[in-house]
């Protein structure tokens, strides 16, 4: 009787030791991150709008998979990889969270992927084991023919990936919680410590600050938000890009940005630019929200849209104290104009930038 009581009261501990999902979030966020991406994955894919746009399990285009054929092997092994976890159905996802802490990467792009430093963290509908892990991603290597090595540590439930065909090749560690529903990604010691501290119950270092006030001002009911504070590494690189650009000066007194989405019968999108001060907020306002997106934006549409395109009718900026922003709401007609249209300036943009390098 006595074994049993110890028993039951060891169990109880257990259960009540056990971090929850809102602990293993919380922990998944890097102190020195600049970028924070969160979503709430089951909302917007039961949101009739947006319904359509989000089955990531779709068919990749011609055009998609001949890029991915011009990826080296091994970036076309993590994507093959990639496309066959829970993670990449956006449905099968409750929710999501991406961190990234680029300081150290855009200071040195040539080892960008050694440096750069990430967390990402998912709350699956089903369970997805270690097993299923390494299983998958032994028959994804062989089918790429690929060196790609899976140790799993019992103790800490943690699966490390290497590529054992190049010592320059960054590893990638996955952590498993919540009877494998819950689950951290992130390069191996990075993870660990983050792993560490979610089952030790050690509570989180305190976040960027400009990103923390961000995060704050974020409304009830966003189930999508992106948050952004460039460092001085960061802005040197963006005016690196464009030093003579008028916008130059403007996007340096730029302390955060916010991109939030809140999906009902309309998208409701807000881009918010948060300034150093009052002065540059309005400045940046009239450089960025009215001339690039209420003025250039609409243009673009409008030519190739047509100016009865419903997103046209509620575009807007507005401007309060430090805070610049930009809203508008699409429809579904909207989604289905918009989307090609972005890809081609996405390709643009990408093929500009390849051909600078």
């Amino acid at each position: 009787m006595r074994y049993l009581i110890t028993c039951l009261i060891l169990a109880a501990v257990t259960v009540h030791c056990a971090p929850t999902v809102e602990q293993i979030f919380n922990a998944g966020i890097l102190a020195e991150c600049q970028q924070l991406v969160y979503c709430e994955n089951a909302a917007l894919a039961g949101n009739a709008l947006l319904a359509p746009w989000l089955d990531a399990k779709a068919k990749d285009s011609a055009e998609e998979a001949a890029d991915n054929e011009k990826l080296p092997a091994i970036l076309k092994a993590v994507r093959a990889i990639a496309d066959k976890m829970p993670m990449r159905d956006f449905s099968a996802v409750k929710r999501s969270q991406f961190c990234v802490d680029w300081s150290l990467a855009v200071s040195d792009p040539k080892n960008a992927l050694k440096t750069v430093k990430y967390l990402l963290v998912y709350e699956l509908r089903d369970a997805f084991s270690p097993e299923q892990a390494g299983t998958l991603i032994a028959e994804e290597a062989k089918v790429q023919k690929m060196a790609l090595d899976c140790t799993f540590d019992s103790e800490q439930e943690i699966l490390t990936i290497v590529y054992s065909g190049g010592a320059d090749q960054p590893a990638c560690s996955i952590a498993f919680f919540q009877e494998n529903k819950v689950l951290m990604v992130g390069e191996p010691a990075v993870l660990q410590a983050a792993a560490a501290k979610v089952r030790r119950q050690i509570p989180p270092p305190p976040l960027n600050p400009v990103l923390q006030a961000a995060r704050a001002k974020v409304a009830a009911g966003k189930q999508f938000y992106l948050l952004f504070a460039p460092d001085d590494n960061i802005h040197a690189a963006m005016l690196a890009q464009a030093p003579d650009s008028p916008a130059a000066p403007t996007l340096e007194e730029i302390s955060c940005l916010a991109f939030t989405v809140q999906a009902g019968e309309k998208l409701a999108v807000q881009l918010g630019l948060e300034f150093t001060s009052p002065q540059t907020a309005s400045m940046g306002k009239s450089m960025l929200l009215d001339g690039l997106f209420m003025g250039m934006g609409r243009m673009y549409l409008t030519q190739n849209a047509g100016a009865e395109l419903p997103i046209l009718k509620t575009m807007g900026t507005s401007l309060d104290g430090n805070f610049a922003a930009f809203n508008c709401e699409l429809t579904a007609e909207d989604i289905k104009t918009i989307k090609p249209l972005t890809r081609k300036i996405i390709k643009a943009f990408a093929e500009r930038a390849a051909a600078r390098q």
